[in-house]
C-alpha cells in the first residue's frame, strides 16, 4: 500500500473530521434527536468517518479511504434505508454529509492510484 504525505491530504482528512463531527452532533443542533434511527445513524456515521480521518492524519493508507467512501455512502443512503427520508432536516443532513465524505475518499483514491496509463495505439 502507497502511503500519501501531502499538504492537500491534511486539508482533505481535516475536513472529514470536522464533516463526521458535524453528523455526530448534528441531531442536537437540528432538533432531529427524537428519531431514535436518526439519531443513531448520525452517532455512528458520525464517530467512524471523524475516527478514520483523525487515524489518517498519522498515516494515510488506502483501507481508512475505502472505509470513508463505505461510511459516505451507507449515511447518504440512510434516509431512504432506514425510512426517515420524510423528516427533511435529517435526510438533507446525511445525504450533503455522506455525498462530501464519498466524494473526498474517491479523489483520495484517485490520487492513490493515479490517473490510468495513456493507450498506446
Amino acid at each position: 500500500m502507497k502511503a500519501l504525505w501531502e499538504r492537500e491530504d491534511a486539508a482533505i482528512n481535516g475536513l472529514n473530521a470536522a464533516l463526521g463531527v458535524i453528523l455526530l452532533i448534528s441531531p442536537s443542533l437540528l432538533n432531529f434527536s427524537v428519531a431514535p434511527i436518526a439519531t443513531g445513524t448520525a452517532v455512528t456515521g458520525g464517530i467512524i468517518i471523524a475516527m478514520v480521518a483523525f487515524a489518517a492524519f498519522m498515516r494515510l493508507l488506502e483501507w481508512e479511504e475505502w472505509v470513508n467512501l463505505t461510511t459516505g455512502l451507507c449515511v447518504m443512503f440512510a434516509p431512504w434505508l432506514f425510512e426517515f427520508a420524510g423528516m427533511n432536516s435529517a435526510a438533507w443532513t446525511h445525504t450533503i454529509i455522506g455525498l462530501t465524505v464519498s466524494a473526498l475518499a474517491s479523489v483520495e483514491l484517485w490520487r492513490l492510484h493515479g490517473p490510468p496509463p495513456p493507450r498506446v495505439i
